[in-house]
């Protein structure tokens, strides 16, 4: 909120597919993706700082992002919070996601100079962090496609751990920001700068909750 003006966020979360060569060859097709390669759909949920708070690597590259999130933890949590009446705190996505009480997405074709597209520029500034975060991490180990590894795998055997492989770069990902050890790509003052329209079902609560957002803040 301090950064974007975007109220009650917790993290922005998204997918990013990373190229492997699949644990079990009968599972192939778990792991195409549409654009026909293998991989792991791996969704990140960061800080605006790029802290990695959340990595899920367990679904394959055919897993729809949106099945990702119903499936994980952090979504069971946050809906059992919202039950228990936490209904001030959620996270952000773009609208890919379903929007939910306890996960705000953008709003389609808002009037020009509105409350609605102040939401959306707002949300777009705070959601803007989670694409760089990628980025970052990404461009620390070239793991946007896992070449790199794939000869130790096949060398090792260590087609099941492809998933702790993945963990342990965002570990360390995390604990190279925290020392602010020096980017191979990206200058330390570079990290954070300021700066999918298919609008999902929609729950009431989570129409709700976003209006409440809209006018108590942007209006």
């Amino acid at each position: 909120m301090e950064k974007s003006g975007f109220p009650g966020v917790i993290g922005a979360v998204d997918g990013t597919h990373i190229e492997i060569v699949p644990p079990v060859r009968e599972r192939e097709h778990d792991f195409a993706n549409r654009k026909g390669f293998q991989c792991k759909n791996v969704q990140i949920v960061c800080g605006y700082d790029l802290e990695i708070l959340s990595l899920n690597a367990q679904h394959g590259g055919r897993t729809h992002d949106a099945h990702i999130w119903r499936m994980c933890q952090l979504y069971q949590y946050m809906r059992r919070s919202y039950e228990e009446g936490d209904q001030c705190h959620w996270f952000l996505r773009d609208s890919g996601y379903p929007l939910q009480p306890w996960l705000m997405t953008s709003i389609s074709n808002p009037p020009p100079d509105s409350p609605e597209e102040r939401y959306n520029a707002r949300h777009r500034q705070a959601l803007s962090c989670v694409e760089k975060c990628i980025g970052v991490w990404k461009a620390w180990f070239m793991v946007n496609s896992m070449h790199h590894f794939n000869d130790i795998i096949y060398k090792w055997n260590l087609s099941s751990y492809i998933g702790i492989l993945i963990n342990a770069c965002a570990i360390l990902h995390n604990m190279a920001l925290y020392y602010r050890v020096p980017h191979p790509a990206i200058a330390a003052d570079e990290f954070i700068d300021d700066e999918e329209e298919n609008e999902a079902y929609l729950p009431m609560d989570g129409v709700s909750t976003r209006r409440r957002i809209v006018v108590q803040h942007f209006a």
